[in-house]
């Protein structure tokens, strides 16, 4: 890229613009500077960090602020930052916060809802339960935790509103050989590559030909 620079007059020249647009990623490349006073210097990002405020924050005015605070400044809930803060004690802030915050024993800590309350919900739950048993704990933070996430618990699909396919890849191959070995009465082996996404059938003697037919539209029938 440095003999291309030299070939233009200037770094942000129309003809260089217009070179470097060609890019799918060409705009990204403009933004590493920006306008001052009728001048082109290098992006902020490369004097002070952007990803978040520099000034230190003394004090906030109400809980909901302490947590935004918190979240920008260490991407976690700590509750002794917010704490100094706003000026609260714990349980008066956590209380302000309920529904807003849950307490993770898995981490030991708590974390705001959006992060909590997501991914496999039910696994998680699985999870705090054995560490509950294994603790043999009785926290009220817990249970509210516990409870919040079999409140997210998605809803059961009915059997009958499954839809099985033939070859389906999340179905076993177990369970197509024990298929097609009692449909044609023999001991067949299914196997799956999942480099090629092909379905195999091992049994070199059998002849599937021998027992059906067929027939040029595709239809099956016993001979």
């Amino acid at each position: 890229l440095h003999p291309i620079l030299h070939s233009f007059p200037t770094r942000r020249s129309s003809d260089l613009v217009r070179f470097i647009r060609m890019d799918a990623n060409g705009c990204d490349a403009l933004a590493l500077e920006r306008g001052d006073n009728g001048l082109f210097v290098k992006a902020d990002i490369f004097d002070h960090p952007t990803a978040f405020a520099l000034t230190e924050i003394a004090s906030v005015d109400s809980p909901m602020d302490a947590l935004a605070a918190s979240l920008n400044r260490y991407g976690t809930v700590d509750l002794g930052y917010m704490i100094r803060l706003v000026g609260m004690d714990e349980k008066q802030l956590v209380d302000e916060l309920k529904g807003r915050i849950y307490y993770n024993p898995l981490i030991g800590n708590y974390e705001v809802t959006d992060r909590f309350i997501a991914g496999n919900v039910i696994s998680k739950a699985e999870q705090i339960e054995q560490w509950i048993a294994d603790h043999d704990a009785d926290d009220e933070r817990v249970n509210e935790s516990l409870a919040a996430l079999k409140e997210a618990f998605p809803e059961k699909i009915r059997f009958e509103e499954l839809d099985f396919n033939f070859g389906e890849r999340w179905i076993p191959t177990g369970i197509y050989s024990e298929f097609i070995s009692y449909f044609f009465e023999a001991d067949i082996k299914i196997a799956y590559s999942p480099s090629l996404d092909e379905f195999f059938c091992r049994q070199p003697h059998f002849k599937p030909q021998d027992i059906f037919r067929v027939s040029g539209k595709g239809t099956v029938q016993a001979l």
